[in-house]
């Protein structure tokens, strides 16, 4: 799978100006932050409402 993410990493560095690269890359590393941090609080037993 890392390898099909490096081609796609490659061809949409070459198609995309490099201020639209940098962007769809930090909205790329903030979900998998996002799900990252949803694991642990399912892990934890944890709701995102408590934390309201």
């Amino acid at each position: 799978m890392k390898m099909i993410a490096k081609e796609y990493q490659e061809i949409l560095e070459k198609e995309l100006n490099r201020s639209t690269y940098l962007l769809l890359s930090l909205v790329v590393a903030s979900l998998q932050l996002f799900k990252q941090v949803k694991l642990e609080w399912k892990a934890h037993g944890t709701a995102i409402t408590n934390f309201v």
